[in-house]
C-alpha cells in the first residue's frame, strides 16, 4: 500500500498477517526495498506474525527525499565555456527550489579520472598483441572513413601505458572509485556538465590530432562516470544561441531512482522542450 507524507511524498509499505498478532517491523538496509524473501510470508503467516516494512527513499515504489546535493561547474584543470557553467548553476537553483540542499563543489579528482578512460582504452590495444581487448582492428575493417579517421586520432592524442601501468591504473581506478563512494555518502549525487564546451559541430573529431585531443579534455566530465562505471544521466537546461545546453547527475551505484527524480526537477522547470528540430 502506498503511504503519502506530510511533504507529499509518497511511502510504499507491506502489512502482511493478521492485525493484533505479533507485530514484526522490518527496518531493512539500503539500498533496497521492503520486500523480504517471498518464503518469510507464508512462514510468518503460519505463526500469527504480522509483517510490516517499507521502500526505502528513491527504491521500489517510495518517492526519493531530496538532501543534500553537489554541483560543479568547473576545475582548475578545465577551460570551462561560460554558458556550461552558467546552465549548472541554473540547474543548481531549480533543485533548490524542489527542495534539495545545493553546494558547489566537485567530486574527487574529476579530471583524473575523466582523463583514465581513454587512456586504457588505448592501452588495452597496446597489451593485447592480437588487439583482443581493443576495438580498433574491428574500426579498420568495418569503420568508414570518418570513423577510421576519429579512431587514429584519439589514438594519436592518448600515449598507451604499459603491462605494468595498465595494471597500476586498474589499482588507481579503484582507488578514485573508493573516493567518489565516500563523496556521495555526503552528497546523493552531483550535477556535471555533460561537456566542459557547448555542443561541437558536426564532424569536429575530423579536424586532426589538436582538435581530438581538445574535445577529448572537454568530455572529461562524462569519461568519469565511464571509467568508475558510475551511473549518469543527462537532461536538457538552457539554451545558449539557440542550442541546448544540458547537465549530468551522476550518483551512487544502484542510484538510478534518485537520478531520474532529480532529472523531473529540472525538465519541469527548464525553456528546454525537446524533441527539438534539428537544423541541417
Amino acid at each position: 500500500m502506498d503511504l503519502t507524507l506530510a511533504d507529499g511524498r509518497t511511502l510504499h509499505c507491506y502489512d502482511s498477517g493478521e492485525a493484533g498478532g505479533l507485530t514484526v517491523f522490518w527496518h531493512h538496509g539500503s539500498p533496497n526495498t521492503g520486500t523480504p524473501p517471498e518464503p518469510l510470508f507464508p512462514a510468518a503467516a503460519e505463526r500469527g506474525i504480522r509483517w510490516i516494512s517499507y521502500d526505502r527513499p528513491g527504491y521500489g515504489g517510495s518517492a526519493p527525499r531530496p538532501g543534500r546535493v553537489a554541483i560543479c561547474s568547473g576545475i582548475p584543470e578545465a577551460d570551462v565555456d561560460p554558458a556550461v557553467a552558467a546552465a549548472v548553476k541554473q540547474a543548481g537553483k531549480w533543485l533548490a527550489e524542489a527542495g534539495y540542499e545545493v553546494e558547489e563543489v566537485a567530486p574527487p579528482h574529476l579530471h583524473e579520472a575523466g582523463s583514465l578512460f581513454f587512456t586504457m582504452v588505448v592501452s588495452e590495444n597496446a597489451v593485447s598483441t592480437d588487439d583482443r581487448a581493443g576495438t580498433t582492428k574491428a574500426i579498420e575493417a568495418l569503420g568508414d572513413e570518418a570513423c577510421k579517421q576519429a579512431r587514429r586520432s584519439m589514438v594519436a592524442s592518448i600515449k598507451p601505458l604499459d603491462y605494468e601501468g595498465y595494471v597500476s591504473a586498474l589499482a588507481r581506478r579503484a582507488a578514485l572509485l573508493r573516493r567518489w563512494m565516500v563523496f556521495f555518502e555526503r552528497y546523493q549525487f552531483v550535477v556535471l556538465p555533460v561537456s566542459w564546451q557547448r555542443p561541437f559541430p558536426v564532424d569536429e573529431d575530423q579536424k586532426g590530432d589538436l582538435a581530438m585531443a581538445a574535445l577529448l579534455r572537454a568530455q572529461v566530465p562524462t569519461l568519469a562516470c565511464s571509467a568508475l562505471g558510475l551511473p549518469g544521466l543527462a537532461c536538457p537546461a538552457t539554451l545558449a544561441d539557440g542550442v541546448p545546453v544540458g547537465v549530468q547527475l551522476v550518483g551512487p551505484r544502484y542510484g538510478e531512482e534518485m537520478l531520474f527524480a532529480a532529472a523531473e526537477a529540472i525538465e519541469a522547470r527548464t525553456p528546454v522542450k525537446t524533441p527539438i528540430e534539428p537544423g541541417l
